[in-house]
This record gives C-alpha cells, structure tokens and sequence, in this order.
C-alpha cells in the first residue's frame, strides 16, 4: 500500500465497504479479534454504533429520488467523526503483539517502515480546557503545564486520552476515570468533540492524560475531574 495512501478510504463505496467488513472482523473468532488486538468493549460498541448509523444515512444518500443537500451533508459528517474516532484506535491495534498479516490486509494497516525510539515514563498531568460549542459538541484544549496558555502535546506522547462520562445535571459525579465508561483519544492538543445532539442539557465530566499508544504503562497520570454542561 503506498505511504501516502489512506489508512480509513475516503470514497463513499469504498469507505461503505470498509466500515462494514472491519465491524465484522472484530467480531470475528475467539477471543473477538476487538479483544484480541487490544480494543476495550466501549471502542467495540462505538465501532459497531458507526456502522448501524453509516448504514442508515448511506441508504438515504444513495437513494436519490430522496437525496438531499442536508442529508449529503449528514453523511459526510459522519465519515469524518468516525475517521477521527477510529483513527486513534488502528493506531493502538497497529502497535499491537497480537496483529498480524491478516489483520493488516483487513484494517490497511501499514508495516512500521522505522525503527521506534523508547520513550520513557510520562510524568507530567496535562492542563485541559473543556468548552460547550452547541450542538452537542465541545471545543477542547490541552497543554504542558511548562507551556503556560498555549496549546501543546507532551513530546513522549502520541495523544491525549479523554475518559468521560455524561449525566442528567443532578446525577452523583464519577470519582475518577476509573468510574468513567467512555474513552476517546486525540492525536491533537486543540480537538472538537461531538456527541450526540440529544445530550443538550447534560452534564459531561471528563479525565485527561497523555498517552503512549505503544506502551501504555509509560503514559501519564489522570488529571482532577473536569466538568460542564452539554449545549
């Protein structure tokens, strides 16, 4: 596969093909190859939720006695969500001992063309800011503490992983991200987040850390809880 090639295809009957064979595969063998290769039983439900609503908007979109501007707009979003949810997630199956030739051809994933440099433990807590957008999305920054206000990525870290969890307002808030079911990873320091429009009105809580995609014993520590309400 060329260098400069697309991990996740971009054209709607490639991508179309492409979502729904890879949410097959995991679910495929024993243990579920989404087990196998590291994935948490969250990142499997999120991959499979992309699929069923993929499939939906793509019907409506191919249809075109009932094709819109809008509902053309809805898919292309939708395919850019699940490219930046999915792309953290091959990054960590690709790092994987378990994947294997199979599991490349299946998820075009790329033969590692360099040799990686170990990267020591992350010390550091990251600062975040975390602001409704509207819409059910949030605007995100994350820093160095050493970087005063500007937004920046720890240098021993592929990205920042975000554990959160959403509530009614005067649920009881979780204690730490252990509490927190849900997980996303950003490979950028300023990243929006989108959740579901329904969620307007509802409380977000949210941990930080930096996080070694190859290593996760060398990622960092949690941050405090962080919260506000979805707009």
């Amino acid at each position: 596969m060329p260098k400069n090639e697309y991990i996740i295809p971009r054209p709607n009957k490639t991508f179309d093909a492409y979502i729904t064979n890879t949410t097959k595969v995991l679910q495929q063998g024993t243990p579920p190859t989404w087990q196998r290769l590291g994935l948490t039983a969250t990142e499997n439900t999120q991959w499979i939720d992309f699929r069923d609503r993929w499939e939906q908007q793509y019907k409506l979109y191919f249809n075109k006695a009932v094709r819109t501007t809008v509902i053309t707009k809805d898919k292309n979003k939708l395919r850019k969500d699940f490219i930046a949810f999915a792309t953290p997630v091959l990054l960590k199956m690709a790092a994987h001992p378990a994947l294997n030739t199979g599991d490349r051809l299946n998820f075009r994933l790329l033969e590692r063309d360099r040799i990686l440099t170990k990267r020591g433990k992350i010390e550091d807590v990251p600062m975040a800011l975390m602001q409704p957008a509207g819409g059910g999305a949030l605007n995100i920054r994350v820093r160095r503490e050493t970087d005063n206000n500007r937004a920046s990525r720890h240098p021993l870290a592929d990205g920042i992983e975000m554990k959160y969890l959403i509530t009614d307002v005067n649920a009881t808030p979780p204690n730490s991200a252990d509490d927190c079911v849900m997980n996303y990873i950003s490979k950028k320091a300023i990243f929006r987040f989108q959740t579901k429009s329904g969620n307007a009105g509802k409380r977000i809580y949210a941990f930080f850390r930096w996080i070694n995609l190859s290593n996760y014993e060398n990622s960092g520590s949690w941050t405090n809880r962080f919260t506000t309400v979805i707009a």
